[in-house]
């Protein structure tokens, strides 16, 4: 699997080795995921180029950081 990033080093796309995109992805300027188009495993890159956890947390390192809209 091969990670497509943009200028952020957020992972917008996933390509296998005969170079088809099974996996793409936007963000608003916060992080949010604007869509998600998937045809194959996703990746636990996302918005900056950090990993998400399982409880949906994303690791920058000094903190983590939630995506989840509190009312």
């Amino acid at each position: 699997m091969y990670h497509h990033t943009d200028a952020l080093g957020s992972v917008r796309q996933l390509g296998d080795a005969s170079q088809e995109i099974i996996f793409s992805q936007s963000y608003d300027p916060y992080g949010n995921v604007l869509n998600t188009i998937t045809a194959g495993p996703e990746s636990n890159y996302g918005f900056t180029g950090e990993w998400t956890d399982d409880s949906g947390m994303v690791h920058l390192r000094a903190r983590y950081l939630s995506m989840r809209r509190e009312n």
